[in-house]
């Protein structure tokens, strides 16, 4: 339990396992606590931006990773693998890309992180359209409170366990 693996799942379902990748996975710390003292190491520089951007909801890329890797360890520690989905953008270079895939019996919930600036969920949007038929709900785990707008659920870091 030192990594989580998140899988890549190539046709998204009720199983995800069934169409996952081994070659293609993420690895996220087992311990964000950890994690977070272990990147954050050189605490005179870095302290002063991070609580910068907790309060004024201008969360750094870093701390970007720290949120997916605590949603990670919660998903895991909630008794759920963890997969995730690629779609190729148009343009070639770039791709849309699902944080995390939720299964039920009754359908897939993608989920995407955002921690500030959410208004645009390109890659939610992407997935949601691709697999339209499978989908159950829509997710996004933020900094902010609990609420539904637009057909998609916001769902505060905190209450990751719960999905």
């Amino acid at each position: 339990m030192a990594v989580n693996a998140a899988y890549s799942s190539e046709d998204p379902g009720a199983g995800l396992a069934l169409t996952s990748n081994p070659s293609r996975f993420r690895l996220l710390a087992g311990d964000t606590g950890l994690f977070s003292t272990l990147a954050f190491r050189d605490k005179g520089v870095a302290e002063k931006p991070i609580y910068s951007g907790i309060f004024n909801d201008r969360m750094n890329t870093a701390m970007g990773f720290v949120y997916k890797n605590a949603a990670a360890q919660m998903l895991r520690s909630s008794g759920r693998s963890l997969f995730f989905h690629t779609i190729p953008h148009s343009g070639g270079k770039k791709h849309y890309s699902t944080d995390f895939i939720i299964s039920d019996s009754d359908g897939i919930s993608p989920v995407e992180m955002r921690m500030s600036g959410y208004r645009a969920h390109a890659s939610l949007d992407a997935f949601c359209r691709k697999f339209r038929g499978r989908i159950r709900n829509r997710c996004i785990i933020s900094a902010r409170d609990l609420r539904e707008e637009d057909g998609i659920i916001f769902i505060p870091v905190y209450m990751t366990m719960f999905l």
